[in-house]
């Protein structure tokens, strides 16, 4: 899964814009679209309930994905109101580029409520751990998230 298939994950709804480099064209089927939401969504849950916030944002995210199937669609739309099952780990993203949209996605998800609590820090660390993003990279990506909440605040 490249960045360019999901270049409406790219630039986050809501005026947070976080920049995706490295845009190649490969195409992304449903299934890797619904993976992606899956492990971002799930963050949302980890302090035990979702955010007016971040289902707002997550409620656009599904809808710029652009399913081709409409179940599958659905199912992504269920996981805003009823907490999914825990991700795969095993099926994580490999695409390195992919890994840190993702990455970036679900950082800015775990700050948008202005607070990140331990469950979500975890499980940001646990993302970096399995997508194998250096310590360099995954700070990195936090200071991008930062500048553009903090534009986004600024505005």
């Amino acid at each position: 899964m490249c960045s360019s298939d999901l270049r409406g994950l790219a630039h986050a709804p809501h005026g947070y814009t976080v920049d995706a480099a490295h845009e190649r064209g490969t195409h992304v089927n449903d299934e890797q679209r619904e993976q992606f939401l899956h492990f971002i969504i799930a963050l949302a849950w980890t302090d035990g309930d979702m955010d007016p916030a971040e289902r707002d944002y997550l409620k656009e995210l599904v809808s710029r994905v652009g399913f081709d199937d409409a179940a599958v669609r659905k199912r992504a739309e269920g996981w805003l109101f009823s907490r999914p099952d825990e991700p795969n780990w095993d099926t994580i993203i490999q695409d390195k580029e992919m890994g840190h949209t993702l990455l970036r996605q679900s950082m800015l998800l775990a700050a948008l409520d202005m607070e990140v609590s331990q469950r979500e820090m975890r499980y940001l660390n646990e993302l970096r751990d399995r997508l194998e993003i250096s310590e360099q990279d995954f700070f990195g990506i936090q200071r991008e998230v930062e500048r553009a909440l903090v534009a986004r605040i600024n505005k």
